[in-house]
């Protein structure tokens, strides 16, 4: 993958950076971050990183400060909608220190923790942006091809059907995202919509426990 996205100069979206390889719960080098670690100096696509959270926007700085590479680091989510807003994030104190499991969706962050609920979940707001903001901000740097790295927690499956809807008109050229959080039923929908619009499951995505799959586009 690192070689494709070199050769191509394919610039990078992450979607819920966290606090990227900082985060202590993190066995090794973060997915992302390790993928950008393999690309050669001659790499001269963009990388954009979102975190909605602004708890671990010093740790995702740090974690980032001496890349080679040309990044921006945007505090912000993705949401569904088709216009940017205003959105609140739930969490759990006991998903510190970087709350991998923060979300949108309470009922997400209640499903990782059984013995809690609502009202144990603490929460913030944070500005919310579309897939196709995020792909006009590249658009703007005459970047224009994009692969998207996704952890969005519960939004999983409306994200790869946003960027396969965008794949009509902008260059996508891959994303890994989380089957995890998917039922059946929209893994093979999102698995058959890809297919259909060029693009091969690749297998294991950037996931460090192996929950992704990452699709790369083939014509």
């Amino acid at each position: 993958l690192s070689k494709i996205l070199e050769e191509e100069s394919i610039s990078i979206v992450q979607i819920g950076a966290g606090a990227s390889s900082l985060d202590p719960r993190m066995p090794h080098a973060e997915g992302v971050e390790n993928l950008v670690s393999n690309l050669g100096r001659n790499y001269n696509g963009k990388i954009h990183l979102y975190e909605p959270n602004p708890t671990n926007i010093y740790a995702l700085r740090k974690a980032w400060n001496n890349s080679k590479f040309d990044y921006e680091i945007f505090n912000e989510g993705l949401t569904s909608s088709k216009e940017s807003k205003n959105l609140i994030f739930y969490y759990i104190k006991e998903d510190a220190p970087h709350y991998q499991c923060c979300s949108t969706i309470p009922e997400h962050v209640l499903k990782h923790y059984q013995d809690s609920i609502f009202s144990d979940l603490l929460t913030f707001k944070a500005k919310c942006v579309p897939i196709k903001s995020m792909i006009k901000r590249l658009l703007a740097y005459g970047k224009y091809r994009i692969f998207f790295a996704l952890d969005v927690e519960g939004l999983d499956y409306e994200a790869a059907l946003a960027i396969l809807d965008s794949c009509r008109d902008y260059s996508i050229e891959g994303f890994s995202i989380e089957i995890l959080n998917m039922s059946p039923q929209q893994y093979e929908e999102i698995s058959a919509l890809a297919a259909a619009k060029g693009f091969i499951n690749a297998g294991i995505g950037l996931d460090l426990h192996f929950w992704d799959r990452v699709y790369i586009k083939t014509d």
